[in-house]
């Protein structure tokens, strides 16, 4: 059967009167079934709607490629393993922590012996680096290469402040104290 047909038993047919969706009283016929029962078919009926689309077979999934491998460094095990952690103007009595400074520090020296110069704060205002820009080009760097371990920092130092601010998001651990 399709649409809106539907069997009654015989006894069903004649006790309940039919009506479609849009209101119009169906007349029911009695049918003879191969299995020699009595039964009735309400007919099918305009109703002026639309039959619901057929489904779509689903499609075949497509063969993903292979993802491209990236190398990763000991230290990029490490970070992922550990991360790092920063605790500004307050201490973890827990753990040992190492000063921030010295990889601020070492991250600056790296960063002015890029632009050739003696300190990142030094650069001429048409530079690169000039006009603050060295605050951007040190946070970049801190975010290639993040620091591993546990560090205490103090608010207030220039180069720290901007690196810590840059890796605030990316810490396994953020603290920070009042001052």
């Amino acid at each position: 059967m399709s649409g809106l047909q539907r069997t009654l038993s015989a006894a069903e047919a004649e006790l309940t009167r039919h009506k479609c969706i849009c209101g119009a009283e169906l007349k029911v016929k009695p049918v003879s079934m191969p299995d020699d029962t009595s039964r009735a078919v309400v007919p099918e009926h305009d109703t002026g709607v639309a039959p619901a689309p057929a489904k779509r077979a689903s499609k075949a999934k497509v063969k993903e490629e292979p993802k491209e491998y990236v190398e990763y460094t000991a230290k990029d095990a490490l970070a992922e393993a550990g991360g790092y952690s920063i605790y500004v103007d307050c201490v973890n009595a827990r753990i040992s922590l190492q000063p921030f400074s010295d990889y601020v520090g070492a991250l600056a020296a790296d960063v002015a012996a890029n632009f050739n110069l003696p300190d990142v704060r030094l650069a001429p205002s048409d530079s690169a680096l000039g006009f603050g820009r060295w605050k951007g080009a040190l946070a970049a760097a801190a975010r290639d290469n993040p620091p591993v371990g546990a560090y205490y920092a103090r608010s207030g130092d220039e180069l720290g402040d901007a690196v810590w601010q840059a890796l605030e998001l990316g810490a396994k651990e953020f603290v920070r104290g009042v001052r």
